[in-house]
């Protein structure tokens, strides 16, 4: 089988434009506020290479089909910020979490001044070289399955995880 030279050049651009998104997407720091946990987002914005977080729920034992939201949709609810905290919003706590198998990751600033992340939470999150800093990929539910609103059959609220919307299948 021959492969064109177009379709190698292609190919190669394309995955160049993914590693620079990624590059900047970790290392870039908000020069406005050291202490602003502003989700920086990677070059490539539109098309299936858009970085965000895919989601589903899972009824019944039966996998709904999964929603995708970019980085920017998601930095516009209160999901990320009430991570950064373990915190809980209607019965849910939400906590970041660490997958090293995926290769996106974003940094989040995780102070945990309310004691919500025990120690071996943050220590099985991903290193950085800044303090309170750590390389995040998902953000787990943790719920009282048995609350009446999350009760309507066997209704389980799955991880979010960051990936690009190609891999949101």
């Amino acid at each position: 089988m021959k492969i064109s030279k177009k379709l190698i050049i292609v190919s190669l651009i394309i995955i160049i434009c993914i590693i620079i998104g990624l590059y900047f997407l970790l290392h870039n720091k908000s020069s406005s506020n050291p202490s602003n946990n502003q989700v920086v987002s990677p070059i490539i914005t539109n098309g299936p290479d858009t970085v965000g977080f895919c989601h589903s729920t899972t009824f019944n034992g039966v996998d709904q089909p999964k929603t995708f939201r970019s980085v920017g949709e998601m930095a516009n609810t209160s999901v990320l910020e009430i991570a950064d905290v373990g915190g809980i919003a209607n019965g849910i706590q939400y906590k970041w979490a660490y997958d090293p198998t995926n290769i996106v990751n974003i940094g989040r600033q995780i102070t945990n001044v309310s004691n919500k992340y025990s120690p071996a939470e943050l220590s099985a999150l991903g290193k950085t070289s800044s303090n309170s800093t750590y390389l995040v990929n998902k953000v787990i539910t943790i719920y009282d399955k048995n609350d009446p609103k999350y009760k309507k059959g066997q209704l389980e609220l799955n991880p979010y995880i960051i990936t690009t919307m190609s891999n949101c299948k």
